[in-house]
This record gives structure tokens, C-alpha cells and sequence, in this order.
């Protein structure tokens, strides 16, 4: 029998199936508007924002534990991982930028 938070978890992960894969199919409109750099940048992020989602379909399937099996917790933190990544190299490009352009 599952308690009332139980359940609460069960239906917040069930939003985060909808919820990850919607903002990454936003990301990926986005960015198929844009170019070079900042296109190839939204798209990763959108992958991995539905790969993200898919996670947690996976994870309602066992329990709403994302920790459990191994595997789940390995996807979920390559994901978080390459998403602080996009966003180091993103943060990295607009500083190296900025430099460039200040007068010595």
C-alpha cells in the first residue's frame, strides 16, 4: 500500500514525464531558428531534456525511486552532468567573447 506521499511522488513524476520532453521539444523550435553555435547548443540541450523525461518514465516503472536500479541513477546523472557541461562551455564561449572584445 502506498501512503500519501507515495502517491504524491508517483503523480509529481508522472508530470516530469510531460514536463522534460515538452521543454525539450521547445528548445529544439528554438533553436532550429537559430544558427551556428547557439542552434547545435539547443538541440543537445533538447536531447537530453527528452532523454531526461524518458528517465523518468523508467523510473515511474520502479517504484518512483530514481536511485534504483544502477542504471537509472547512471542515466539521470549523465544527463544533469552533460547539461552543466552545455551550460560550462556556454558560460566558457560568452566570457572568452567578452575578453575578446575589451580594449588592453
Amino acid at each position: 500500500m502506498r501512503t500519501e506521499l507515495g502517491r504524491a511522488a508517483g503523480f509529481f513524476n508522472f508530470i516530469e514525464v510531460v514536463l522534460w520532453p515538452a521543454m525539450g521539444l521547445l528548445l529544439a523550435v528554438v533553436g532550429w531558428r537559430r544558427s551556428g553555435v547557439l542552434r547545435r547548443d539547443f538541440l543537445i540541450a533538447a536531447a537530453i531534456l527528452i532523454a531526461f523525461g524518458t528517465s523518468d518514465a523508467f523510473e515511474s516503472h520502479y517504484g518512483d525511486e530514481w536511485w534504483r536500479p544502477w542504471w537509472l541513477l547512471l542515466w539521470k546523472a549523465a544527463c544533469v552532468l552533460a547539461l552543466v557541461a552545455l551550460l560550462w562551455n556556454a558560460w566558457h564561449r560568452r566570457r572568452l567573447s567578452r575578453t575578446a572584445g575589451a580594449i588592453p
